[in-house]
């Protein structure tokens, strides 16, 4: 399912979901794959910005193709990020993500905690009218994390949070949501 939690940066709060993973082929065969395909592409349609996760590992797949030209169709501002740039090779590759048709990706490493400075700017850019405000109030917008399945988009979550508000584990499948419900404040 869908977690949210609010984040401020800078003065600045937004509501940050994570979705579950998603793939643009219909799940038939499995019902839970298809609820949370649905859910995520409902997410989209309500955000103002959305982080497009992608393996920096692996580079540009047939899927970040798909995904990007669904996100090209809802008129959405997009971040593409590059998750996983650990080695030299990830960190070459994410210039090849300019491919997919938005502004210069971020390259970050939410295991290592890289580039998530830059990813903060970047969303500051991207956010309608981005006003100080106090934790206390609503946020400005909200902000979507969105890539297929284990990109890393729950640990960029948990990097972002500063906690782990998702139960994270290298068996495909795994996120699950903390119930501790409070705003993080990130400086």
């Amino acid at each position: 399912d869908v977690i949210t939690d609010t984040v401020c940066w800078r003065d600045t709060c937004f509501e940050l979901a994570d979705t579950g993973g998603i793939s643009l082929r219909k799940m038939v065969d499995n019902p839970i794959a298809e609820l949370a395909r649905k859910r995520a592409l409902e997410v989209v349609e309500k955000a103002e910005l959305v982080l497009f996760v992608c393996d920096g590992t692996v580079g540009i797949t047939q899927e970040d193709r798909e995904l990007a030209k669904m996100l090209h169709k809802f008129n959405r501002s997009v971040i593409v990020i590059g998750n996983k740039i650990d080695t030299t090779v990830a960190k070459e590759r994410i210039y090849e993500f300019e491919r997919l048709g938005f502004d210069q990706p971020i390259g970050v490493s939410a295991q290592h905690g890289i580039g998530i400075s830059d990813l903060f700017e970047a969303i500051l850019e991207k956010l309608p009218e981005h006003v100080p405000q106090k934790e206390e109030e609503e946020p400005v917008c909200k902000v979507v994390i969105l890539g297929k399945p284990n990109v890393g988009k729950s640990s960029l979550m948990n990097l972002i949070l500063k906690r782990e508000r998702s139960i994270v584990a290298d068996i495909p499948g795994t996120t699950r949501e903390r119930s501790e419900e409070h705003t993080s404040e990130l400086q």
